[in-house]
């Protein structure tokens, strides 16, 4: 049992990184994307849906070694989950 656990405990604190970069990443895409709608004028549905999926691209095709912007990365599967939620 302690070994379980111990071992959900590294994955988490492992990948934990992956779900703050994709916050801080939603959140400051989406205010960039707001500051940009006071010209263009479209729905704030659609900038907070771009936003979401812009930052869902950067940290998953880092993870899985597209680009190489974040510095180096370990590829694991679990980052990749983290990053999705």
């Amino acid at each position: 049992m302690e070994t379980t656990s111990t071992e959900a405990i590294r994955v988490f604190l492992l990948s934990f990184p992956n779900f703050c970069e994709g916050i801080i990443g939603v959140l400051t895409l989406t205010m960039l994307g707001l500051l940009v709608n006071t010209r263009i004028k479209m729905p704030r549905k659609v900038v907070y849906a771009v936003a979401t999926l812009l930052a869902a691209i950067f940290v998953i095709t880092q993870e899985l070694k597209i680009h190489n912007l974040g510095g180096e990365n370990v590829y694991d599967p679990n980052d990749i989950i983290f990053s999705g939620v």
